[in-house]
């Protein structure tokens, strides 16, 4: 049977290691455009930057985060993490929290540590962690990290770092009349047991 298409294409692009379909880069800002209505706030530009972090076994990878976002004062984005972990406790959609304890591949690692300001300077963080991984049964478990995530072997993690007031309260009156919106609720990330 002949293939027919792009086939050919597609394998000989495949083998060099090349997309096997152009993509195109677009660049500009769309909210500068003429009539576009969506309006970017408090975009980063050019201050933010990426961090990779080596967190050493036995030391708990949220508390490493959390530290890392002191430390800088800014807002922290996780990417990505590779690794294993031995313990990580998850909060289940039910608000049960559950325990895991083996050695565990980390597949994927994400959240946002963001900033939020009371009034005089930056007075909490929102935000949390979401970790995936094989669990002992071979399926993939994952969830909210509610606790401790105790690296197994050393772990690294991509981050990305930017200023902002992207959890301020807004000054702008809202539907109550209220000359300003509450601030958002502050999440405490736990720094381990």
């Amino acid at each position: 049977m002949k293939k027919r298409g792009l086939a050919k294409q597609n394998e000989a692009n495949a083998s060099n290691g090349s997309p096997s379909r152009p993509f195109a880069v677009i660049t500009g800002d769309a909210s500068k455009k003429p009539g576009n209505k969506k309006q970017r706030v408090n975009e980063p530009g050019s201050s933010m930057a990426t961090h990779v972090m080596i967190v050493n076994v036995g030391e708990c990878i949220s508390t490493e985060i959390l530290a890392l976002s002191r430390d800088l004062g800014r807002n922290i984005c996780v990417l990505t993490a590779n690794g294993e972990i031995s313990r990580v406790k998850l909060r289940l959609p039910s608000n049960e929290h559950v325990t895991y304890e083996g050695g565990f591949v980390i597949q994927s690692l994400g959240g946002s540590l963001v900033l939020f300001d009371g009034g005089s300077g930056p007075s909490g963080r929102s935000g949390g962690l979401t970790v995936s991984f094989f669990g002992p049964s071979g399926h993939l478990v994952g969830g909210a990290v509610a606790g401790e995530m105790i690296a197994a072997s050393t772990v690294q993690v991509v981050l990305l770092s930017f200023p902002g007031e992207f959890g301020n309260a807004s000054k702008e009156p809202n539907k109550t009349g209220n000359s300003s919106a509450p601030a958002p609720p502050k999440v405490d990330v736990v720094d381990g047991e």
